[in-house]
């Protein structure tokens, strides 16, 4: 679909159509009488074998630079990315400090520890202790905690008696299903085939 604008030469040179698009005006210096043209503005832009629907006019802002919102966001997901990306080598856990953060997070199972507490104990700001914690042991906190639970629920099903609905408990897990599912994708088995499977 397309329409005509009308639109005018200036003095200095520059088309201007009413849709607020402009381009310049070529015509000689003696030529400054008011002239009008037609400008067909297609709504589709086609490519060869490409039909590319024509940019809004905030595309055209954020394109070209004008839109200080869009600048903004843009900067801070840059930011975020290099920071989520920038190597972490030489953030790490002393000896002492990963006994005392493995100790904070395994004391007592069946309660969420607090990361922050666990960092604190260690003197190290939070999210410098998640880093250094993952730098040194190879995974986050949480999921450090996930498998010495699990590590500790074939301790139990080997050398107790314990029903699984205690064991998820005295371990932590929401509940026997919660148990299962996790011990299933550490594992590969439930708990119940790998008790009885293990001499």
């Amino acid at each position: 679909m397309t329409k005509a604008v009308r639109t005018h030469a200036g003095s200095n040179g520059v088309v201007r159509p009413r849709n607020g698009l402009s381009q310049r005006y070529h015509g000689g210096a003696g030529n400054r009488a008011p002239i009008r043209i037609e400008l067909r503005i297609a709504k589709l832009f086609v490519l060869g074998p490409l039909v590319v629907a024509a940019p809004t006019n905030t595309e055209v802002r954020r394109l070209s630079g004008d839109d200080p919102e869009f600048a903004s966001q843009t900067r801070q997901q840059v930011h975020r990315r290099r920071y989520e990306n920038r190597p972490i080598s030489g953030v790490r856990l002393t000896s002492r400090q990963e006994e005392i953060a493995k100790e904070k997070l395994g004391t007592d199972l069946t309660r969420e520890p607090s990361i922050s507490d666990v960092a604190a104990a260690c003197h190290m700001p939070e999210r410098r202790f998640v880093r250094a914690f993952r730098h040194t042991t190879g995974m986050p906190p949480y999921r450090w905690l996930r498998a010495f639970r699990v590590e500790h629920a074939k301790e139990l099903l080997l050398n107790s008696s314990f029903s699984l609905a205690q064991i998820a408990h005295d371990c932590g897990f929401a509940d026997q299903s919660h148990f299962t599912r996790v011990f299933v994708s550490g594992v590969g088995v439930t708990p119940g085939s790998w008790r009885r499977q293990t001499p």
